[in-house]
């Protein structure tokens, strides 16, 4: 599908102030915690070195910033470069869908949004009705 380098459809925001803790769902571990690079309301990145995951591996993050705190977050492994791995949110398990995860997720996009000047486009849930109907063309 694509064809140059830079496969990123949405924009990214640096994580500095994002605290993101990962595991893998039905392990009996805590959740290690790891270095953020960027992120937003579709996935993020983040460096690891306690663990190594596969690419298709599904992953449960919890993130913390200011006020909002997401946990269990459904998240599988689309890339990986060294300790470096990219995540996309899986929006198929049913607490994936509701409104707390979806308000919080757009709302942290907003705020480290606030500190670029970069444009996010935070309609995560338009987005998800066009991915969920483009299949059917």
């Amino acid at each position: 599908m694509y064809k140059d380098k830079n496969r990123r459809q949405y924009a990214r925001y640096r994580t500095q102030q994002l605290f993101i803790e990962v595991k893998v769902p039905g392990v009996d571990r805590h959740p290690d915690r790891v270095k953020g690079i960027d992120f937003n309301a579709h996935g993020l990145a983040f460096i690891v070195s306690a663990q190594q995951f596969d690419i298709g591996e599904q992953l449960e993050l919890n993130i913390r910033l200011e006020k909002i705190h997401l946990t269990q977050l459904i998240a599988e492994v689309r890339n990986i470069q060294d300790d470096r791995y990219g995540v996309k949110f899986v929006f198929t398990a049913e607490h994936m869908k509701t409104a707390a995860v979806l308000d919080g997720l757009e709302e942290i996009a907003r705020i480290l949004n606030a500190s670029h000047t970069a444009v996010v486009d935070t309609g995560l849930r338009k987005t998800k009705k066009r991915d969920r109907f483009s299949d059917k063309w």
